[in-house]
């Protein structure tokens, strides 16, 4: 039984208490058996506290996830720039061959160096303007995937920090009332089993005198 099955148990028993004749409110009740649940009430109250530290538990469980996935991310992240930086240098490489290629072409011919020359300079010029494009766009790519990741591994940590709140939360406001029905319950049932002891005292000192 958890907590509020035992509470009620204990309801119920006092409820079910035998009337001590002649005195209003007073009854008789089986104080073992009523030690019994008292006990097994409070060995039972460390394990749903215990349930709340598990609350906690997954908590960090979530956190070391959501850091492991933004780890991830990010390494996805760095090997697609490496890519992209290798794919631009080939490409630069491939146009500096071909401009080197037609430069030694042309060169072997006195009346088109000039010609070879300006069109050397040009290539190599273009080969560079193409070069830059291209580290600028995967750059820019890189960026923007990082600044993806980053936002993603936020809402992952928002969400997880967000649901362990409320659960912790919920925990909490139920262990409290629970700890305060039994409170206030137990401290009533108590005034009631004193009362009932000093009821049957004046009853038996009655019957003495």
């Amino acid at each position: 039984m958890n907590s509020v099955e035992m509470i009620e148990q204990l309801k119920a028993m006092i409820m079910g208490t035998t009337r001590v004749p002649g005195l209003k409110n007073r009854g008789m009740i089986d104080l073992d058996s009523l030690m019994d649940l008292i006990d097994e009430l409070q060995n039972n109250l460390p394990i749903e506290i215990q349930e709340s530290n598990e609350i906690l538990k997954q908590k960090e469980s979530i956190v070391k996830s959501a850091m492991m996935e933004s780890s991830r991310i990010k390494d996805e992240v760095q090997k697609e720039m490496n890519s992209k930086r290798e794919d631009a240098q080939k490409v630069v490489d491939e146009m500096m061959d071909k401009a080197n290629e037609e430069y030694e072409l042309k060169i072997s011919h006195s009346e088109v160096m000039t010609e070879a020359t300006k069109r050397a300079e040009e290539l190599k010029e273009e080969a560079q303007n193409e070069s830059n494009k291209l580290k600028l766009d995967a750059e820019s790519d890189a960026k923007k995937t990082t600044e993806e990741a980053q936002k993603k591994e936020d809402q992952i940590l928002m969400a997880a920090e967000k649901s362990s709140r409320e659960k912790k939360d919920g925990a909490d406001q139920y262990a409290r009332e629970v700890l305060f029905n039994l409170e206030e319950k137990l401290s009533s049932q108590l005034n009631q089993i004193r009362l009932g002891i000093d009821s049957l005292t004046e009853v038996k000192e009655m019957k003495i005198s």
